[in-house]
């Protein structure tokens, strides 16, 4: 008997949700286990047939699924093709259909308008059970505003305002309270600095762009306001998974993205950016001086690096709602 976890496994790829992890484990199961690819000739094709013409799903009542005999009697003589198409679709993934990418194409062209955006941040660890154990609080909810590749953020966390930006030289800053700023310049930036900041920000032309050249696109929803498109990486050591995008229709800006990030081909959190607004903005706002008080002390590349690191750890610790060394 198929197992459960193989059904579920086989229903969810046909509806276009299946982890990308899981896609691994089903090819695996159709190498090992002949049934399986009975079963997911039989679902295909009971899928395939539940669709309406315009290619929606269509509510399954529970007797036509008494009937799956009945179904797969009448079908059997394109099993064959059936199994080939399938097959041969798991195993190069979805390819990108033109539709798809062509909202995310003019996405990208409305995208690059002069505006600054600000988003809701949230960042979702993966695995937050883990996180629990630990007694661990979730990663507030953050406000970050982006134009091209400068941004600013800010969360609030045990009463402290953090803030970090990137100005318009490419330099890197981060304050934990207005009395000090640490600076980095474009050219020294540490590493772990550097991924707290590609994880929480957006820049969404780079993104799109990335999605366009390397991903493959498929509309998986939609309705008279937006399109939502899911974007999967064709190379597995991608450090982005898998993107869903909703995209208003008729001003076919970007209303929203849930990015996976990954590291070593693992899911390591998933990210939800949700537009709040769209107006011009001073550049001010993307410095440091406007975040701290006027004789707020300034950590930059003349002040060496213990000072620096000390303050950084403090950032990167509150940042991932570390407990503090007692």
């Amino acid at each position: 008997m198929t197992d459960a976890r193989v059904r579920q496994r086989i229903d969810r790829w046909l509806d276009g949700d299946l982890p990308v992890d899981d896609e691994a484990a089903l090819e695996q199961d159709l190498h090992d286990a002949p049934e399986t690819l009975t079963l997911l000739a039989d679902r295909a094709l009971l899928h395939g047939l539940l669709r309406d013409l315009t290619g929606r799903p269509v509510v399954v009542p529970a007797a036509v699924e008494r009937r799956r005999k009945v179904v797969r009697s009448v079908a059997w003589s394109a099993l064959g093709l059936v199994v080939c198409g399938v097959l041969g679709t798991l195993l190069v993934l979805p390819t990108a259909d033109a539709g798809s990418a062509d909202v995310v194409q003019k996405a990208l062209d409305r995208s690059r308008d002069d505006s600054a955006r600000r988003y809701s941040v949230r960042v979702e660890p993966a695995f937050p059970r883990l996180w629990a154990a630990q007694s661990r609080p979730l990663p507030p909810v953050s406000t970050l505003w982006v134009r091209d590749t400068r941004f600013v953020q800010s969360t609030e966390i045990d009463g402290r305002t953090l803030a970090w930006g990137r100005d318009a030289r490419g330099a890197v800053w981060f304050t934990v309270s207005p009395g000090t700023v640490a600076v980095f310049g474009a050219d020294e930036t540490p590493d772990p600095l550097r991924d707290a900041c590609d994880l929480r920000t957006l820049d969404q032309a780079t993104l799109l762009e990335t999605l366009l050249a390397d991903f493959d696109l498929r509309r998986v929803s939609g309705n008279r306001f937006t399109n939502t498109i899911v974007a999967r990486p064709r190379d597995g050591a991608s450090r982005i998974g898998r993107v869903w995008i909703v995209i208003e229709r008729e001003s076919l800006r970007v209303r929203s993205l849930v990015v996976e990030r990954r590291h070593r081909g693992r899911k390591t959190a998933t990210v939800h950016f949700t537009l709040e607004e769209t107006a011009p903005r001073d550049d001010a706002i993307y410095e440091w001086p406007g975040h701290v008080a006027p004789d707020a002390e300034i950590l930059d590349r003349s002040a060496g690096r213990a000072a620096r690191r000390s303050l950084l750890t403090e950032f990167l610790r509150l940042l991932k709602q570390e407990p503090a060394e007692s």
